[in-house]
């Protein structure tokens, strides 16, 4: 691995989820679907890995007023990913 690969990895993991973690209910969210997998059969722990990703990675929300809101851990490494209209 180069160096910027393992320095964009720790930027990813320290600002993109670090922070997430730190509100309590999306902390239980993360926690609910790892223990959820345990023992489960490898078709309900890969669907559960797709609603991690679409939450934890990549996530969108709706404010109040009805603006759209993109976070996750993603987006700091693939933000070319996240279309603006």
């Amino acid at each position: 691995m180069t160096l910027l690969k393992d320095n964009t990895d720790i930027c990813h993991e320290l600002l993109g989820h670090v922070p997430l973690f730190a509100d309590e209910e999306f902390y239980q969210f993360a926690q609910d679907i790892g223990l959820a997998s345990l023992g489960a059969p490898s078709e309900y722990i890969r669907k559960l890995a797709m609603c991690y990703s679409f939450t934890v990675e990549f996530g969108l929300w709706k404010e109040d007023n009805d603006e759209l809101k993109a976070y996750g851990a993603g987006l700091l490494s693939s933000a070319k990913k996240l279309r603006i209209r």
